[in-house]
């Protein structure tokens, strides 16, 4: 056997030792439709990876932009079970009153993933806008509904303050 046979052989070997198959995938998020959408996307999770670094890649990489909260995972021989809790999405966003023309691109809006960061960005948005029209004291504050199929309702209650005219 040359050097270079010897050196393939190890290479397949260790290549064998450290792949990865995956035969089946089980998702455990929950109830509603957000899941039911995770859970046909992970199906495709099934098949060989490379080592357990590049499972990991991938999961992760499905977790970037599937509206998932926070996950973890273990593999059992070849199964693949994954644990997760998605994101709220955004059913309902009221302004109350609406005695302005709001924006209808606010950060916060209806079938978006829940954010607070966006949610408080619309809060500083509306307060500039009522600023900008005279009501300096303006404050909003938001409610937050849970609902029980995962979504979330908000609710902003503007109180616009006294109006400053200037003669």
């Amino acid at each position: 056997m040359n050097l270079i046979t010897v050196f393939l052989l190890f290479l397949f070997s260790l290549c064998s030792f450290a792949n990865v198959n995956v035969k089946s995938v089980n998702v455990n998020c929950g109830k509603g439709l957000e899941c039911k959408n995770i859970k046909n996307n992970f199906k495709t999770l099934k098949r060989n990876y490379v080592d357990f670094n590049h499972l990991d890649t991938v999961l992760k990489l499905y977790t970037l932009n599937s509206g998932i909260k926070n996950f973890n995972y273990r593999t059992t021989g070849d199964k693949l079970i994954i644990n997760l809790k998605p994101k709220l999405k955004i059913r309902n966003v009221k302004i109350s009153p609406s005695s302005l023309s709001l924006p209808s691109i606010l950060p916060t809006r209806e079938d978006e993933f829940f954010d607070d960061n966006k949610v408080e960005k619309t809060k500083s948005l509306i307060v500039d806008l009522y600023r900008s029209k005279g009501f300096p004291n303006v404050s909003v504050k938001n409610n937050n509904k849970i609902n029980s199929d995962n979504s979330i309702d908000i609710s902003f209650k503007v109180d616009k303050g006294r109006a400053i005219k200037i003669s």
